[in-house]
């Protein structure tokens, strides 16, 4: 699926808002395939007003994947799937230093 370059561009632009660097990123598991091989997974912070903010709908833009009411589908196993979008997030919106570490963000099952 193909989003616009200023769909993109605001998705952009609103993850760096609601989810600067350093920030906690809460994750939701929502379902798992049986085979136990996806997952949809829904993504939160806290804004600073402590209001709970969804940025799954922004990420879907951001990754170019189609959009879901039952969250975003992640495909893979044999390690902690939150932490791998949650470290792809800080990886497209951040840049990494010379040694590879970005100004990450932190990743949180809720």
């Amino acid at each position: 699926m193909k989003y616009s370059a200023g769909d993109v561009s605001n998705a952009r632009e609103m993850l760096t808002k609601y989810a600067p660097p350093g920030s906690t990123i809460f994750c939701v598991l929502r379902s798992r395939s049986r085979s136990g091989m996806s997952r949809r997974i829904d993504f939160y912070t806290i804004d600073e007003g402590k209001r709970l903010q969804y940025l799954t709908g922004w990420m879907h833009v951001l990754f170019d994947k189609q959009r879901s009411d039952k969250g975003m589908r992640v495909d893979g196993s044999g390690m902690d799937m939150g932490f791998h979008v949650v470290d792809q997030l800080a990886s497209a919106l951040y840049a990494r230093d010379a040694r590879g570490l970005g100004n990450g963000l932190r990743c949180e099952w809720i």
